[in-house]
């Protein structure tokens, strides 16, 4: 949500506000800024939870005031910076939530025993999101050349985006069958992605067995 948003701000505006092209290419950079402050907003909500659950409730309030004073000090100085002024909102709001979840992911590695490996955590969610939009935007750029609605363009570029991120989060095996039997049609997800499994064992099984008897040297 947080690339997609980023990449796909000038469109989603236009839509929004058409007619309003000045305002759209205004706001447009902002909006950009912006979406990359959503996914440490995500994550500092994990990492606030689960310092309230070992017991520790009053910190994540205390990051909270201090991601709040870097924001209002980072904002009230870029505002007079030539060449930032209103691009200082979406700085200090990304700069704020970055501070507050790095003080959280330190507060949870002093003060309990336990650890988020965070770049482990979204390294293949991270690559499936890159690839799904890096596909909506060309597919957008592509479709601009036919004389469809702009609602209509933008509408196909996101449900391609989606489609390919399930598409490559199911086959990266990020979904377990506790989310897929969340979603619609989730029994026959459930079957598909045994049978994805089922085929991926088979197919290391020949492999290994292909190396195996490459590696025998007969008399």
């Amino acid at each position: 949500a947080s690339l997609g948003l980023a990449a796909f701000s000038a469109p989603i505006l236009s839509v929004l506000y058409m007619g309003q092209q000045g305002a759209v290419m205004l706001a447009a950079p902002l909006l950009s800024l912006l979406a990359a402050a959503l996914l440490p907003t995500v994550l500092i909500s994990v990492t606030a939870a689960t310092l309230q659950a070992v017991g520790r409730p009053a910190l994540p309030v205390l990051t909270m005031l201090l991601g709040a004073t870097l924001k209002l000090v980072l904002e009230s100085w870029l505002l007079g910076v030539t060449g930032v002024h209103i691009y200082a909102a979406p700085i200090s709001t990304l700069a704020c939530n970055l501070a507050v979840l790095l003080a959280n992911l330190f507060l949870i590695e002093r003060r309990t025993a336990l650890s988020l490996p965070i770049c482990r955590l979204l390294g293949r969610p991270l690559l499936a999101a890159v690839m799904s939009v890096s596909f909506g935007v060309l597919l957008y750029r592509l479709l601009m050349r036919a004389p469809l609605p702009s609602v209509l363009l933008l509408a196909l570029s996101l449900a391609a985006v989606v489609l390919l991120y399930f598409l490559l989060a199911f086959a990266m095996g990020l979904l377990d069958d506790a989310v897929l039997s969340a979603l619609p049609l989730g029994g026959v997800l459930i079957r598909c992605k045994s049978l994805y499994e089922v085929k991926k064992y088979d197919e290391r099984r020949k492999n290994a067995g292909h190396s195996g008897q490459r590696g025998i040297r007969c008399p």
